[in-house]
């Protein structure tokens, strides 16, 4: 009998050091933000820093100006141009475009860097670099891509507005304001999309194919 008590007396101790341990044991593996455990976010940055090196530096390339990926460039800012001076065009009929240029009351000059394709390069490269499956990312990617379009157009009509009725607001808005509104604008809409893809699929603990 006293054998016996002593080894439920040890096995009750063993007990209570385990219900003990429990606690940091499930703190150490609680998720940390969006990322899950902290080691998956070292590896997020590392991509992301890859990927957006690349985009970046194939995007500001001092092509030479008769490769075809300046042409492709060309050609590319001309209809972006084009799709802004429509959008524009409801506000002031006049107005026409030739290649990259706006042209009415107030005249615009579509160049690299007014397209935000900076932006959203850096917005890509945090989606694909964010451990999720590739159906979430080309959603984000689609849907990013088709608001900061949008956001853009709004952004080159009103330029053009104020151009026209407030010319010294004009670099205001241009070089101050609304490449802050499209940061913030971008940043938020990464942070909706990673939330949403957390909620969907569980916490993220590696890539996912």
């Amino acid at each position: 009998m006293r054998a016996r008590k002593k080894v439920t007396k040890a096995a009750r101790e063993r007990g209570r050091r385990a219900l003990a341990q429990k606690p940091s044991a499930v703190a150490e593996s609680e998720p940390v933000g969006l990322f899950g455990a902290r080691r998956t976010v070292a590896p997020f940055l590392g991509r992301f820093v890859i990927v957006a090196g690349i985009g970046l530096g194939l995007y500001y390339f001092p092509y030479d100006p008769r490769s075809f990926p300046a042409r492709c460039m060309h050609h590319y800012l001309a209809a972006y141009a084009h799709l802004a001076g429509a959008a524009v065009r409801f506000f002031d009929s006049r107005v026409r475009v030739i290649g990259t240029d706006i042209l009415g009351r107030f005249n615009l000059t579509f160049a690299m860097n007014c397209d935000a394709m900076d932006v959203f390069i850096l917005f890509s490269s945090a989606v694909l670099s964010f451990p999720s499956t590739w159906r979430h990312r080309s959603l984000g990617l689609t849907a990013g891509l088709v608001t900061l379009v949008t956001l853009n157009v709004v952004r080159i009509t009103s330029l053009y507005w104020v151009g026209v009725h407030f010319p010294r607001a004009f670099e205001l808005l241009h070089i101050d304001l609304w490449p802050m509104a499209i940061v913030g604008a971008t940043s938020g809409g990464f942070l909706l999309w990673a939330r949403a893809t957390v909620s969907a699929s569980g916490t993220p603990s590696a890539d996912k194919a």
